[in-house]
């Protein structure tokens, strides 16, 4: 198979699959032919290869985009390792063209798309991705670090972009038309407008509307061009100022939105139905029916994470229901604990009665010993047997000493082998405790990290009347005052002493309550929770395993956190908080599954899926709390008060630091609040060479 070879009706041969692929995005085989032709597009048994242009001179370059016909596990779309990306300019737009500042140019994301909107009288050039107007800076092209007095340079971004003279040239963005409801899109696009803002260019939103035309390529195919020089036309010039004010609300911001798909619909209608009569938050009582099942599971289900592994992990979670006490963190906590004390006042009346037994076996065991005392020697007398002592079981606690948990975990596994659950409507009293850890409780530190993960605990008294080993386990949950965990868990800092502070998972909510009266049509179906509940509780022990779709959606998670944990941008403590999160997406997987259909072993895909929707719930609310912590938007305000005043247009967290240690407290959180204002528009994060950042301020 070679270029050279046609048709019969002269075209230039070119599989079905390449066609196909270019012609899904309104390009023709002519179109498809000349790239061909012309060596910039090969076919293969394998896909296509498409060669860039370079892109301000007329010749081919090395860097490709190759489309796989079969990914097997990879991408669709390949580029070449270790060269910055490269800007794709179609053969139909000339050098000249892209040049000349009087000629307007969109940039869109994906080759085809730009060379449909290019063919279609439209000047387009592509971005492979949309972040993919950055590069790694190297040591020949970057410093690690600059004074107020250095030259600024973008070495940072991909040299096309950089070299290309923008200067009052109107430039359309114009991506997906989901842009708007993903974050991280929404993110790289203000930051690629702010960026050619900076380079002096006319910046305006090309904004494709939501429907089935999802991409450039789709919305000309299907309402053509005239319809798209209309949205070009009416496209609105962006500003910083514009572009600071829409990434600084937050309250379209979905990154903290609890996913409450995730659960079963009849479970999503009871629920929804009511918060609307509590007139609470709605994270409060998802968390705290999961917490109820989790602690009814727990000693009953497991999950092997890994076939021919040791990784186990188990129905344990620490909840923390973050919220004033006007939030109603109580009320809802108490929905679900009130069913849980019905299981506790059974296994109360269970012990009552076996204890009464106990008693009256006792006795009768004694008057057996005396009757064989007094028979002694005589052959054939029957030895009594001691009868065995009840312990009192229950699943929740408010105490938390070490001693009296260990031994109600003891009772307990000497019986049905159940958890015990530390449940309170305040946890200041723990978390007072917690934050003694690191000057003295070793043991007390040792016996929480242990129940975390449950692993075996020893248990010795002084004096030797108690000695035994058990496996601990706790689920922990009550409500905290944000000031409160500020000033207990955190300290006004992001040092991690033992590791307590990531296993925490926080719920929090924005929710205010409306002060109005909702009359359901339906009132609340107790029995629903009342039969989950009850077959939780009565479930057989099970160990649980993933399908093979479902594993290698897990796997894909723990890469992608993998990922995460090399960005030097996060603090040490994202770091270690996101590492558990892969615990934690186990445990949220067995849980969901169980609460659905515990009778299956095998958890399949969706749920994982849904295992990790609840994480990244999780994480952004672990973020958003970090963030409160710091009093961001008062250092946010005074950093931004200290560069205009100071006329500073760049700085290192460093630097920054320097300036007042007693505001930032380490160069860690000036990095972070660096990092804040570029996210909100008024600057841009510049990656060294050695993996650390430097600011550009961009004062509107």
């Amino acid at each position: 198979m070679t270029n050279e070879i046609r048709n019969p009706n002269g075209s230039i041969y070119c599989s079905e699959f390449t066609y196909g692929d270019f012609g899904r995005s309104g390009i023709s085989r002519d179109v498809v032919d000349k790239y061909i032709k012309t060596g910039y597009l090969k076919d293969s048994s394998d896909g296509w290869k498409l060669h860039f242009p370079r892109f301000l001179d007329e010749f081919s370059s090395n860097y490709y985009t190759q489309r796989l016909r079969h990914p097997n596990g990879r991408g669709k779309y390949i580029n070449p390792k270790g060269e910055a990306t490269k800007l794709f300019r179609p053969l139909e737009l000339s050098v000249e063209k892209l040049q000349d500042k009087k000629s307007p140019i969109i940039i869109t994301e994906g080759c085809k798309k730009a060379i449909k909107a290019t063919i279609e009288g439209f000047d387009c050039i592509s971005l492979g991705g949309v972040y993919n107007w950055k590069c790694k800076p190297t040591k020949e092209n970057t410093s690690n670090d600059f004074n107020e007095t250095d030259e600024f340079d973008s070495q940072d971004i991909i040299p096309d972009l950089r070299n290309f003279d923008i200067s009052g040239k109107v430039i359309y963005l114009c991506y997906d038309s989901d842009m708007f409801y993903k974050e991280q899109v929404k993110q790289a696009l203000y930051k690629l407008a702010y960026l050619l803002i900076e380079k002096e260019a006319i910046v305006k939103l090309a904004i494709l509307p939501n429907g089935k035309a999802k991409g450039l390529d789709d919305y000309l195919i299907i309402h053509g061009k005239q319809a798209f020089q209309e949205i070009l036309d009416n496209a609105e010039t962006v500003t910083l100022k514009q572009i600071q004010i829409n990434l600084a609300d937050t309250k379209n911001n979905s990154r903290y939105k609890f996913p409450i798909e995730i659960f079963p619909n009849k479970i999503q209608k009871q629920f929804i139905d009511l918060q609307k009569q509590m007139d609470a938050p709605i994270e409060y009582i998802f968390c705290s029916f999961l917490f109820g099942a989790s602690l009814l599971m727990d000693c009953r289900a497991s999950l092997c994470v890994r076939k021919n592994t040791k990784w186990f992990e188990y129905p344990i979670l620490w909840i923390a229901i973050v919220g004033n006490p006007a939030q109603k963190k109580t009320p809802c906590i108490s929905i679900f604990k009130d069913f849980i004390d019905e299981f506790d006042s059974k296994l109360t009346e269970k012990y009552e009665t076996e204890s009464e037994s106990y008693k009256k076996a006792m006795q009768e065991y004694n008057n057996a010993l005396k009757n064989l005392k007094k028979n002694k020697g005589i052959m054939n007398f029957e030895i009594p047997i001691e009868p065995q002592k009840p312990y009192k079981q229950r699943l929740t606690t408010q105490n938390f000493t070490v001693e009296a948990l260990a031994k109600m975990v003891w009772q307990n596994q000497q019986c049905e082998n159940r958890g015990v659950a530390i449940l309170v409507d305040e946890l200041v009293t723990f978390i007072k405790m917690m934050g003694q850890y690191k000057k003295s409780s070793d043991s007390d530190e040792g016996y929480f990290l242990q129940a975390w993960k449950k692993q075996y605990y020893n248990v010795i008294r002084q004096g030797g009347d108690i000695d035994y080993t058990i496996k601990v386990s706790h689920n922990i949950m009550g409500g905290i005052q944000p000031k409160v965990l500020n000033k207990l868990l955190f300290k006004n800092t992001y040092d991690s002493y033992n590791g307590m502070i990531e296993r925490w998972l926080f719920a929090c909510s924005d929710y205010l309550s409306t002060g109005k009266v909702y009359y359901s049509e339906n009132e609340f179906d107790s029995a629903l929770i009342k039969d989950i509940y009850d077959k939780l509780y009565n479930m057989p022990i099970s160990i649980y395993h993933f399908s093979s779709k479902a594993q290698k959606v897990f796997d894909d998670f723990v890469e992608e956190i993998a990922r995460q944990k090399r960005d030097n941008k996060q603090s040490d403590l994202i770091k270690n908080y996101l590492q558990k999160q892969t615990d934690y997406v186990a445990r949220f997987a067995l849980i969901l599954h169980c609460i659905d259909n515990f009778g299956e072993k095998e958890i399949d895909a969706k749920t994982v899926e849904h295992a990790i929707k609840l994480s990244k719930y999780f994480i952004g609310s672990f973020k958003k709390i970090l963030h409160e912590c710091l009093n961001l938007n008062t250092l946010e305000e005074y950093t931004l008060n200290l560069l205009k005043t100071k006329e500073i247009d760049k700085i290192s967290p460093s630097k920054l630091f320097k300036k007042n240690t007693t505001r930032y407290k380490s160069k860690e959180n000036a990095q972070i609040i660096l990092e804040n204002l570029a996210n909100k528009g008024y600057g841009r994060m510049i990656k060294t060479n050695n993996g650390g950042y430097n600011f550009k301020f961009y004062n509107a």
